[in-house]
């Protein structure tokens, strides 16, 4: 079973390539704190699970514009390392660190491709929100990214959820959800746990006068891995009435599997 579904991501892994270097960044930019944003959602949980005490470095693989990783950083004094392929997002992470007076925080910086990437330092956290869609089932890669995790370190991995209302109307096909992973993760020799974070979204965000809002589609574009009109039309007539005939009843649910990889060396 997993080989097929290797397979299909392996399809899916290279339009996701092309449309990461193109201007689908901009789409992704108007509906990313509406239907993408997990800054507060991952932030309530390192705080209930503990992980953000004596938080002293951290990495970050795609952090984005950095809200979340800024945010710790000042509250908590850890430094910070990170890896980004975009060249506008490690000018906003630098731009903001320095804004906030943490700029020499930055210990480590990648600005290119993670899979290029050896971490230089070890790290009580590290975070990929998000980002692993990009990697898919890389056992080389993940082994890499827990070597360098500092003893009593955990690395956050999140993946959409095959509960996810978007996962449930678009992306079922594409076969790479948290739950998948989880599974690859335990064949291969990766203890964790596996969370669920969940998160409200209006369905007036959507669904608008009877058709997606260009914010829905720019985070469908985002999580498939394709431009909304590189889908065929059949298909884009089939997620578009599933999400207007779901968003009728109100407010739909994102659900987000958050993989929870722990070093059980001693500090």
């Amino acid at each position: 079973m997993l080989s097929s579904r290797l397979r299909l991501l392996a399809q899916w892994r290279k339009p996701l390539n092309r449309w990461a270097r193109g201007r689908l960044w901009q789409i992704y930019d108007q509906s990313y704190d509406s239907l993408l944003g997990h800054a507060p959602l991952h932030r309530r949980w390192l705080e209930e699970m503990g992980l953000s005490s004596e938080l002293d470095s951290l990495l970050s693989i795609g952090p984005g514009r950095g809200e979340l990783e800024l945010a710790l950083c000042r509250d908590y004094g850890c430094n910070f390392g990170y890896a980004e392929s975009h060249s506008r997002y490690c000018q906003a992470v630098e731009a903001s660190f320095k804004e906030a007076g943490l700029g020499e925080r930055i210990i480590e910086r990648h600005r290119g491709y993670y899979q290029n990437f050896v971490p230089q330092q070890r790290y009580k956290l590290i975070l990929s929100i998000h980002s692993w869609y990009s990697f898919g089932y890389d056992a080389s890669l993940m082994r890499r990214t827990l070597n360098a995790l500092a003893p009593g370190g955990s690395f956050i991995l999140t993946i959409t959820s095959e509960d996810d209302f978007f996962f449930l109307n678009a992306l079922k096909q594409q076969g790479f959800s948290a739950e998948e992973f989880s599974r690859w993760a335990t064949e291969q020799g990766f203890p964790h746990k596996l969370h669920q974070l969940r998160m409200s979204v209006s369905g007036s965000e959507l669904v608008a006068d009877g058709a997606l809002t260009d914010n829905a589609k720019g985070a469908i574009s985002f999580l498939k891995g394709k431009l909304w009109r590189k889908i065929p039309q059949p298909e884009r007539q089939q997620i578009e009435q599933r999400f207007v005939q779901t968003t009728q009843h109100g407010d739909v649910e994102r659900v987000y599997g958050l993989l929870h990889f722990h070093n059980t060396d001693q500090p």
